[in-house]
């Protein structure tokens, strides 16, 4: 199992874009076929140190990572 994590600052770090991004991200399941689980979390606390978003991606292997990231929905 590998366990892909990415963190997102956004320009636009209004509610809305956040909440439209987080959707777009968690629509990846489905889409690209070698994702086994996918995790989407706004933040809550929304100090300046924060990241807007967080994105956990579980994958059976190295190879499917790279299929992931070579998806053309990602």
């Amino acid at each position: 199992m590998v366990v892909h994590v990415v963190l997102f600052k956004l320009k636009d770090r209004s509610p809305g874009a956040i909440a439209r991004a987080a959707e777009v991200l968690g629509g990846l399941e489905g889409k690209v076929p070698v994702i086994r689980k996918i995790d989407v979390g706004v933040d809550v606390l929304r100090s300046g140190r924060s990241y807007d978003i967080a994105l956990s991606v579980r994958l059976d292997s190295l190879s499917d990572l790279e299929a992931y990231q070579a998806h053309p929905s990602t």
